[in-house]
C-alpha cells in the first residue's frame, strides 16, 4: 500500500496495511547518528519511510531583518516577526537552517493595537511569502529559498506519493509570535475586540495564501495547523477565553479546508484533556502529538475519542533512551491499542533529542513496523 493511501485510510478510521509513520528530530540528533552510521546524504524521512510531507509558508510579519548588536559571546537581532532576540553565538542549531532559535526573546516592536495598526500593512498576503529566506535568521521551518527549490521538495514527496498537509500557524499561534505569549493572554483579557480582530487576519493569511499556492500547481491532501495553547498541565487560557476569541478563528479555518473535504490535523503540546472536546467542536478531525510527559492518556483517549478522532503519536520519547525491553514495552501496549479500527499515526510523543541512538531508534522502528502491522 502506498503512503497517500495508508494515511487516507487511517485518518478515515479504516485499517490499513500498517500504521502510518512520521516524525520530528533534533538537529543535534542527526549530527550524533552520523558519528553511528546514519548515511550523510540521507533524509529522515526517505531513510525511515515517512508517510507525512509538509507545505509551508513564510507567515510573520514581513519585518526587515537587522543585526542591532553584537560581542564576542551574544548577537542582539530583530527578526521578521519583529521580535529581539539575544543569540549566543556558539549555538550551532541557529547557524544550521532550525528556526526553534536558542535565542532569549528580548522585546517585541508589537505590543498593543496601536502598533498593529502601525505595522499591518507588512502583514498581507503575497507571493514573496511562498518560497523565502530571511535576511538574517534561517527560513521559517520546512519552507524553501525559492520556488524552484519549493517545488522540488514538492514533486520530490508526490513522487512518493505521500500525503501532503498544507501546514501553517494557527492564528493563537501567529499573534503569539508577534506579541509574546504574556503580552496575549493579557490581552486576551484587557483588549478582547483586538485580539479578535488579530486572530481573524491571521485565517486572512492562511487561506488567502492557499489560494495563491493553487494557483502555482500545488495540491495538498489536508490541514495540518500548529500551535501551543496548553501547557504541561492545561490550557494556557480559560475554556470561555477559548469559545468567546479563538473558537470563531478556528471555526472558519478548519471549517474552509473540512468544506474542502480534508482532514484538519492540529498539532498542540501540552495536556489535551480540557480543550480536545473544544477542539473537536472546531472541526479538527486528528491530533498529534499527545505528550506523555504533560499528562496525555492515549488508551484513555482512544476509549473516549478514538471513534470521532485520529490520534498521532503519545510515544515517550524518554523511553527511547533507555533499553529495548523498555522501548518493545512502550511501543507494543500502545500501538496494538490504539491502532484498532485505524485513526492511528505513529509519532514521538514530540521530538527526537540527541539522547536517542540511532540504533535505538532504527529498533524503535523496527517496533513500529512490528507491532503496527494490520496483516
Amino acid at each position: 500500500m502506498q503512503a497517500k493511501e495508508r494515511v487516507v485510510r487511517l485518518l478515515n478510521h479504516q485499517e490499513a496495511d500498517r500504521v502510518g509513520i512520521l516524525d520530528g528530530f533534533w538537529v543535534e540528533t542527526i549530527d550524533r547518528w552520523k558519528k553511528e552510521g546514519f548515511p550523510e546524504s540521507a533524509t529522515p524521512a526517505d531513510y525511515f519511510e515517512h508517510d507525512i510531507a509538509f507545505v509551508m509558508f513564510e507567515s510573520r510579519m514581513g519585518f526587515k531583518e537587522e543585526v542591532i548588536s553584537e560581542d564576542a559571546d551574544f548577537k542582539i537581532l530583530r527578526n521578521i516577526d519583529g521580535v529581539i532576540f539575544r543569540i549566543p553565538k556558539d549555538k550551532r542549531h541557529f547557524v544550521e537552517n532550525d528556526i526553534d532559535m536558542p535565542g532569549i526573546p528580548v522585546d517585541y516592536l508589537m505590543k498593543d493595537r496601536h502598533d498593529w495598526e502601525k505595522y499591518r500593512h507588512l502583514f498581507k498576503p503575497d507571493d514573496w511569502r511562498i518560497a523565502y529566506k530571511p535576511d538574517i535568521t534561517p527560513p521559517f521551518y520546512s519552507t524553501k529559498a525559492d520556488l524552484k527549490a519549493l517545488k522540488e521538495h514538492y514533486i520530490s514527496n508526490r513522487e512518493r506519493n505521500r500525503f501532503i498537509f498544507f501546514a501553517p500557524r494557527e492564528p493563537f499561534e501567529g499573534a503569539r509570535g508577534k506579541l509574546g505569549t504574556e503580552n496575549l493572554l493579557y490581552l486576551m483579557a484587557a483588549d478582547k475586540e483586538f485580539i479578535r480582530e488579530l486572530f481573524e487576519s491571521e485565517v486572512d493569511m492562511v487561506l488567502d495564501m492557499y489560494e495563491r499556492f493553487l494557483k502555482k500547481g500545488f495540491e495538498f491532501d489536508g490541514l495540518w495547523a500548529w500551535g501551543d495553547i496548553c501547557y504541561n498541565t492545561g490550557m494556557m487560557f480559560s475554556p470561555a477565553l477559548y469559545r468567546d476569541l479563538l473558537m470563531p478563528a478556528h471555526k472558519r479555518l478548519f471549517g474552509y479546508f473540512r468544506d474542502r473535504g480534508m482532514h484538519v490535523m492540529y498539532h498542540c503540546d501540552g495536556n489535551m484533556n480540557e480543550v480536545l472536546p473544544l477542539l473537536m467542536g472546531s472541526g479538527i478531525t486528528a491530533i498529534q502529538p499527545l505528550e506523555v510527559k504533560a499528562g496525555n492518556d492515549i488508551f484513555r483517549m482512544k476509549d473516549q475519542y478514538g471513534s470521532r478522532i485520529t490520534l498521532m503519536g503519545n510515544m515517550d520519547v524518554r523511553v527511547f533512551a533507555a533499553t529495548k525491553e523498555e522501548i518493545e514495552a512502550e511501543i507494543k501496549s500502545k500501538i496494538i491499542y490504539a491502532m484498532r479500527g485505524g485513526g492511528y499515526l505513529y509519532h514521538s510523543d514530540h521530538s527526537i533529542p540527541p539522547e536517542v541512538s540511532f540504533e535505538n531508534y532504527r529498533f524503535v522502528m523496527d517496533c513500529v513496523k512490528k507491532f503496527g502491522s494490520y496483516k
